[in-house]
């Protein structure tokens, strides 16, 4: 109060949000563990799990569940694909909003295997050491 005047001040608390990340087999559609990914603010400003500043990695059926983060656009970046998957390179940008929980899905490639054997012409058996 500065003499007669009063002065207002008006605080506002934004609700917290929720924002998913599913990863899966982009064949069998099947929830893929141990991807990495990173979050950060279209300002570049990184959301971190801890203050460790580890990544988010994806637990057994395949999700990462961060339920406090503002409302907001955020960039969803996978730096580490499971073993034996081909990384998906392509960040996504997701808007959270307050009243439902965002869900962003990725979804990884098999890494294709490859066989050779050196076969006997003669009896088809395979030779060792080749």
């Amino acid at each position: 109060m500065k003499g007669n005047q009063f002065l207002k001040l008006v605080f506002e608390n934004k609700k917290l949000a929720g924002l998913q990340i599913k990863n899966i087999d982009e064949i069998t559609g099947n929830p893929l563990a141990g991807a990495k990914f990173t979050i950060e603010k279209q300002n570049g400003e990184k959301i971190y799990t801890n203050e460790n500043g580890t990544d988010f990695v994806t637990d057994a059926q395949g999700f990462i569940n961060i339920p406090n983060l503002a409302p907001d656009y955020y960039i969803v970046k996978e730096v580490k694909a499971p073993e034996n998957y081909i990384l998906d390179e392509t960040p996504k940008t997701v808007q959270v909003k307050t009243d439902t929980p965002t869900v962003v899905t990725f979804s990884n490639k098999p890494l294709a295997g490859l066989k050779i054997l050196k076969l006997n012409s003669v009896t088809k058996e395979p030779i060792a050491g080749v």
